[in-house]
């Protein structure tokens, strides 16, 4: 039966994995946004607990960052002085995620002041606008939320995430992930504001950003079990493999 599909017809699994050696050929990717603003690196600085993040990423990302109501979200180091959140052992660790969330040493934090019940709204602005973005947000528990939205040039609201606390992947250190794809480039900013009602102190833990996540990447035609590797603006490899045989096409991935 196989036979009776056309080769233009197949259907691909394609599994992504990455790797740290090997340097093959693939068409270019038609954009620069496979690897997310992970805050481990810090265009024209050097990433430190405290430091305020604005403009750092507006000529490699074409973003900016800011509070709503004045000021600027600041890192917060992995398990250095509590700034964000309480994480594990049992609430205990300062801005400390579960191991294994792929976090690394530094994350985005609103004013850096863990108090209150409401987390100062933090801001993503783009230059030009997105269709699609994705992230984490770290240790939702209690009885907190998250919402996420996604507006346009003037601030309308066009399409609204919210994370609460026992969600799926929330948790005391979880980081737990959100993303949109809208299919048209119309959201010139996204606002992220967490609240609780539980008595306490709150605040926001954000990394893994795919400013503009849907990441296009064109790869030939090739014959089950083949692979293809691109190399990551960060230096690591990613392999294409396939498990038909499929005509070239465009490999559509987000959050990679």
């Amino acid at each position: 039966m196989r036979a009776l599909f056309s080769f233009k017809k197949r259907i691909a699994l394609i599994v992504l994995t990455v790797l740290n050696l090997g340097l093959a050929t693939l068409a270019p990717m038609s954009q620069a946004y496979a690897v997310p603003v992970d805050f481990e690196t810090i265009p024209g600085g050097t990433p430190s607990e405290g430091l305020s993040i604005n403009t750092q990423y507006l000529a490699t990302e074409g973003i900016a960052f800011s509070l709503e109501g004045g000021g600027f979200p600041v890192l917060a180091d992995v398990g250095g002085n509590q700034t964000a959140f309480a994480g594990p052992p049992n609430h205990t660790g300062s801005d400390n995620p579960v191991p294994g969330q792929g976090i690394g040493a530094f994350f985005l934090t609103d004013d850096g002041v863990l108090s209150g019940l409401v987390s100062p709204p933090l801001i993503v602005s783009y230059n030009t606008p997105t269709s699609a973005a994705s992230g984490v947000i770290l240790d939702i528990d209690f009885n907190e939320a998250f919402t996420i939205e996604a507006r346009d040039a003037t601030g309308i609201v066009l399409q609204t995430i919210t994370l609460a606390a026992g969600d799926p992947n929330t948790g005391d250190g979880i980081a737990t992930s959100w993303s949109f794809d809208r299919g048209v480039s119309d959201v010139f900013s996204i606002r992220f504001v967490g609240t609780r009602t539980a008595p306490g102190a709150f605040g926001l833990g954000f990394d893994n950003f795919y400013a503009r996540s849907v990441t296009t990447i064109t790869c030939r035609g090739r014959g089950k079990g083949d692979q293809d590797s691109v190399l990551l603006s960060n230096g690591t490899h990613l392999t294409i493999q396939e498990s038909e045989v499929i005509p070239a096409r465009t490999l559509r991935s987000g959050g990679l």
